[in-house]
């Protein structure tokens, strides 16, 4: 008797073993195809990302373009860029009319903005350039796909810095000449620093916005040879410090 306990022992804890081994194994079966799903719907994810960023920044360039007909330009990135993977442009004056030697043709790259600090996830740092030598040219431009929002990287200080296309040395460079060019225009030192400048005024100035107006005028040579000429002039009450008005440049 007590043998025969033994063995249905033994046999229960031997389907006990086998039920505990298979349930683990298909439990790690389960996981792993969850894994491999999340891991398909994150790369799927990403990539419509990408293709919006790259949607949005291509309409962006296709309505700054110079060129006469939006549709060939469009019709060309599409034949270049997504449906072959050419290295050298076969229609070289309809992109680049001013370059006249061979050039390689990188084509869009789309980098999320978190490699460059940015901690908005939707920004996207998007390109479509191509070199001649060893110099790079073509388009840069920020992406922010949750609010359809584009913005040209080379035109503005901020962003250019952001995307290492200007370094801060340059950046200072360009900042000393436009304070030195406000210094001859005004015949004084100005208060002048990041594409703003600070003028203040005894208590009791009027702000008239012609005069304000003129002032921007005349200093906006100043921002001659930068590629962001954006100059805001704010003006304040000396007494208090309190703003009384301000004038600005389109940026």
């Amino acid at each position: 008797m007590s043998d025969r306990t033994d063995q249905n022992s033994k046999l229960a804890s031997t389907i006990l073993d086998s039920f505990a081994k298979g349930f683990f194994q298909s439990a790690g079966v389960l996981v792993a195809i969850a894994v491999f799903i999340g891991c398909i719907y994150f790369m799927n994810f990403k990539t419509s990302n990408e293709e919006r960023a790259k949607e949005l920044a291509r309409n962006f360039l296709i309505e700054q373009s110079k060129f006469e007909s939006a549709d060939g330009f469009l019709a060309y990135l599409n034949q270049v860029l997504q449906f072959g993977d050419e290295n050298i442009d076969p229609m070289s004056n309809l992109l680049m009319s001013d370059v006249y030697e061979p050039y390689y043709l990188n084509g869009w790259t789309v980098t999320p903005a978190s490699e460059f600090g940015e901690k908005n996830p939707n920004i996207y740092f998007v390109t479509y350039t191509y070199n001649t030598g060893d110099s790079r040219f073509g388009y840069f431009v920020e992406v922010d796909i949750n609010n359809n929002f584009v913005r040209n990287v080379p035109t503005n200080d901020q962003l250019a810095r952001k995307y290492e296309l200007r370094s801060q040395e340059r950046y200072e460079e360009l900042e000393k000449n436009t304070f030195n060019e406000i210094e001859k225009i005004l015949g004084f030192k100005p208060d002048y620093k990041d594409h703003v400048l600070r003028v203040n005024f005894k208590k009791g100035y009027e702000f008239v916005k012609t005069d304000a107006d003129n002032l921007l005028d005349s200093l906006k040579p100043a921002m001659d040879g930068r590629r962001d000429t954006f100059l805001k002039i704010v003006f304040y009450d000396s007494e208090n410090q309190g703003m009384i008005g301000e004038v600005h440049t389109k940026q």
